[in-house]
């Protein structure tokens, strides 16, 4: 093996890093032995540091090593594939976390080490060849809170070319920290994706005090402040528990409905609701798997849904909005025309002349029939600039808008594009400050796109009701469904839209809101998947939000302290997975010690939201036990747990 200069230096300074941990002093620092690599340590004999080393080196342990780790992307959906995450700490260097491409924006990877440790060393081995990369290593207890343990702006490995496989970079220092995070920021010519090798943490286990709640072991938490309560009770993005797309928007009548592709089963589904805040979800319209993003119109007192199953579009008939559907129809084959046969939206003319709109790659218009489930006419191919699928139309005054998504849905940077014409066939003509809707980073905003677009009955208002990915993004295959506000310039132009956490309200008249208890109150829970799934987040008012138990072993439980005794009257449960039904038992406590069953749903196979349980108990505490998951493999999760009753004995929610 030939070694150079610069490896000797290394591998001294690690033995000296050792040599301290196991307690045999060292006159010179790591620093100075790295700049005499011939030299030995004052006071130390020769055989003795080598001994010392080989044994501290042998048997020095990487604590990352098959630890769980979370990522900003992946560049694979396959959690096996050997650009997983994972493959950052499975000692293979043959494998590698490879990010999703995002072309210079930072990407983090983040290790549970599942207890806490004072870190002393951490070495990065990347994969850019002889580019040096900049970065950050970060430490935190919680996990939510990090600080800084290294940083470099693009430095190379001792001022050499070097090969990341066999050369990584070490940063050494002290910091307490169960979860460690390494930031990329960068990339010398230019960062196409992350590729970290390996990631390896070394530390000895920390004799500092921990704080309860980074154990999990004990409530934790407090009652948020005035202006933080303010701020998240105005958080309305997502408007949906679960994991749904391709929303398509509708009112009929007094009610607002939102047809969407479920994420999880690719059924088509429905949700209502009067006034674009509290919403119910009626199930799924059809009970056929392989069926995504429909669109839903009314002529007459008929309602026909278009929609989409194995590349090709049919049509399906009710009498209700919410289904039964019949009549399927194929409408579309494979084939027909030079596009995948996709994303059908239809769109109905003031003249009463209905359209549909199709097509992945390629874009097409046709004209329907009278009855609504054939073609008057085969359909013309109207694709313009940036298009990929998701086409939607809608007019306002004279104008016809043509809107679009730009990149695949799994991409960060999914995003609308907008036309203007004066006919429902074009000619279309693009509009300069495109695209009107995308990422925003700086609030962990990606996958913004196939929308469609609301205005409410008797308004000139717009709304922009569109899917984005979930917070933290993982693989973009876990989707939310969102709401902004949409303007136009004096001309008809779009305006740039602002994607929000915030959303737009209230719609249409609200009945007073209940107190929710449980809201910001401190919880725990048996286990949790990763930082950004902690038990407080079922409990923040938020459905961008969740707590996720940390694997899929049943029974797991989420505790509330409610702060004060109180008479529970209601319980109110958005689980995770909400197309499935959950099964669980709620329980009531006064001291958190003994527990008596509230309401027992453990044979529950319902699919609706919201669920609710009623009765009555004096409690303080409150634990929702998931039981059972309609599929085996799911973890127990809830976006919310919300708990409604009286005060009794004076008692205080700010206790």
């Amino acid at each position: 093996m030939y070694v150079t200069d610069h490896m000797l230096r290394r591998v001294t300074a690690i033995c000296v890093i050792a040599l301290v941990s196991i307690g045999i002093s060292a006159a010179a620092p790591a620093d100075s032995l790295a700049d005499a690599p011939d030299s030995a340590p004052v006071g130390v004999p020769d055989a003795a540091l080598a001994g010392a080393c080989a044994d501290a080196l042998a048997g020095e342990t990487n604590l990352a090593l098959g630890r769980n780790v979370t990522a900003s992307s992946v560049f694979s959906m396959n959690p096996n594939s050997s650009t997983a995450p994972s493959s950052a700490v499975d000692g293979d260097l043959d494998t590698k976390w490879l990010s999703a491409m995002q072309y210079g924006q930072e990407q983090w990877i983040i290790v549970d080490l599942e207890s806490v440790y004072e870190i002393h060393r951490c070495e990065i081995l990347a994969d850019y060849g002889d580019r040096p990369m900049s970065y950050r290593v970060d430490c935190s207890i919680d996990g939510l809170e990090f600080s800084v343990f290294a940083e470099r702006s693009f430095e190379r490995i001792d001022g050499q070319s070097h090969s990341p496989a066999d050369e990584p970079y070490i940063d050494t220092g002290r910091k307490i920290g169960r979860f460690v995070r390494l930031v990329i920021t960068g990339v010398q010519g230019g960062m196409t994706s992350a590729r970290i090798r390996e990631l390896r943490i070394y530390g000895t286990e920390s004799r500092d005090p921990v704080p309860p709640e980074a154990a999990g072991v004990s409530f934790s938490g407090r009652a948020a402040d005035t202006d933080e309560r303010q701020e998240r009770q105005h958080n309305g993005n997502p408007i949906l528990p679960g994991y749904f797309a391709d929303p398509s928007v509708v009112q009929f009548d007094d009610w607002f409905y939102i047809y969407s592709t479920c994420d999880l089963a690719p059924q088509p589904v429905v949700w209502r609701s009067k006034d674009f805040v509290n919403w119910s979800f009626t199930g799924v319209a059809m009970p056929y798997m392989g069926i995504w993003a429909p669109s839903v119109t009314r002529v007459g007192g008929t309602y026909y849904m278009y929609y989409t199953f194995d590349h090709q579009i049919y049509v399906a008939v009710s009498s209700s909005p919410e289904g039964p559907w019949t009549s399927n129809k194929l409408l579309v084959a494979r084939g027909d025309y030079d596009c995948w046969a996709i994303d059908a939206e239809v769109f109905v003319d003031d003249d009463g002349q209905a359209y549909l709109y199709f097509g992945n790659g390629r874009c097409f218009v046709a004209k329907l029939a009278d009855d609504m489930v054939s073609f008057a006419e085969p359909a013309v191919d109207i694709t313009p600039i940036h298009y990929f699928e998701g086409p939607y139309v809608f007019k306002r005054g004279d104008i016809y808008y043509l809107m679009w998504s730009q990149y695949g849905f799994q991409d960060p940077r999914y995003q609308v594009h907008y036309a203007m014409g004066r006919s429902p066939l074009g000619p279309f003509e693009y509009q300069a400050g495109n695209p009107i809707l995308r990422q925003d980073t700086s609030i962990h905003i990606t996958g913004t796109g196939h929308h469609s677009v609301l205005n409410p009955r008797g308004t000139d208002d717009y709304y922009i009701v569109y899917h984005r990915h979930e917070i933290p993004y993982v693989d973009g295959t876990h989707r939310q469904i969102c709401v902004d506000r949409m303007e136009f310039a004096n001309d008809g132009r779009i305006l740039r839209v602002m994607p929000t956490h915030t959303g737009v309200g209230p719609l249409g008249p609200t009945e007073p809101a209940e107190r929710n208890l449980a809201l910001y109150r401190p919880a725990t829970a048996s286990s949790h998947s990763e930082p950004a799934a902690g038990p407080e987040l079922a409990f923040d008012g938020k459905f961008s939000t969740r707590w996720q138990a940390s694997d899929a072993t049943k029974p797991q439980w989420l505790a509330v302290d409610l702060g004060a005794t109180y008479l529970v009257k209601r319980c109110v449960l958005a689980f995770e997975f909400i197309s499935e039904y959950t099964q669980y038992r709620i329980e009531v406590s006064t001291d958190g010690v003994t527990w008596s069953t509230f309401a027992d749903m453990t044979s529950n196979t319902r699919v609706i939201y919201p669920l609710e349980n009623t009765g009555e108990a004096v409690a303080r505490y409150v634990r929702a036990v998931v039981t059972g998951t309609q599929t085996q493999g799911r973890p127990a999760g809830l976006f919310e747990l919300e708990v409604y009753g009286d005060v009794v004995d004076g008692g205080d929610s700010e206790q």
